[in-house]
């Protein structure tokens, strides 16, 4: 079920796509979207993450005021990230990774930092076999660097975080599942271009390994090395309310309570918040 058939707080704008509705404040708008959320994907979980970091941040008052319907910034929340609107116009990227040459077989280098969003992405044909499948790639945060090994967390992961490879063999189990397993029928596929048909045909029964993961643009991939900027914050807010040490301190993850049906909610969500402000300070 959608969001907008179930709460009036949100304006359902697009597919995936919702804005704080005119006399709603922003506050039980994300408060809605913490509790009541039920058609979401991994953009959208981070974006709600940012936003309840920015309001521990500046406190109520401020946060409705900026987030308003009215404001210039009112609180949006989309899988199509746009890096124009709120919460994203207070991160920054972190350039000194992007546009830089790839690892060996997509591993990330030693270099990521706790608390930027990353992404992994599946096998180039996932699409084809998945057409409406939901694991085409994830984004992913840095939530824990141990022993020279980086452990990621996001959306569905555990809290505590998964190393490059098994987020790949995570990946590579949502390519090796059935074609029909994602919301895709026969009879879909029946009414489809003869093209269409063929490719997934072709792809119905396909299974691949780690290593044609690999060869196959699967695993890390550095198009996002996005985090939370304080400096952005302090800019735009005056006077925050709270420093971000004594954010980590009394935060309660509530965060992605959207998805407290899963084992590793809160935990990730308290992986999240912990690392969003592990990098602003």
């Amino acid at each position: 079920m959608d969001i907008y058939k179930q709460i009036s707080v949100m304006d359902n704008v697009d597919r995936l796509h919702y804005i704080v509705a005119a006399g709603v404040e922003a506050t039980e708008a994300l408060s809605a979207l913490n509790n009541m959320f039920s058609l979401i994907e991994c953009n959208m979980a981070y974006e709600i993450s940012y936003y309840n970091t920015i309001l521990l941040l500046v406190g109520q008052t401020k946060f409705n005021r900026k987030f308003s319907r009215k404001s210039e910034t009112p609180l949006i929340i989309n899988m199509r990230a746009d890096k124009k609107r709120a919460p994203l116009i207070f991160a920054s990227h972190d350039y000194s990774l992007i546009n830089t040459a790839l690892t060996p077989k997509h591993i990330p280098p030693p270099t990521v930092k706790e608390g930027i969003i990353y992404y992994f992405i599946n096998h180039k044909d996932y699409t084809e076999k998945h057409p409406r499948g939901a694991g085409h790639g994830f984004n992913v945060m840095l939530v824990n660097k141990k022993d020279e090994h980086s452990y990621f967390t996001g959306f569905g992961l555990p809290g505590a975080g998964l190393s490059h490879q098994e987020i790949s063999y995570e990946l590579i189990n949502l390519f090796n599942r059935s074609a029909f397993d994602d919301f895709y029928t026969e009879s879909l596929l029946n009414n489809s271009p003869l093209q269409h048909q063929e490719r997934l045909n072709r792809l119905r029964d396909k299974t691949i390994t780690l290593e044609e993961f690999y060869d196959n643009e699967g695993g890390w991939i550095n198009i996002h090395s996005i985090y939370i900027d304080i400096n952005k914050i302090k800019t735009n807010f005056e006077n925050p309310v709270c420093r971000c040490g004594r954010v980590k301190k009394y935060f309660i993850p509530t965060i992605l309570a959207c998805i407290s049906a899963s084992a590793s909610a809160s935990a990730s969500a308290s992986a999240i918040i912990g690392a969003i402000l592990h990098h602003a300070n």
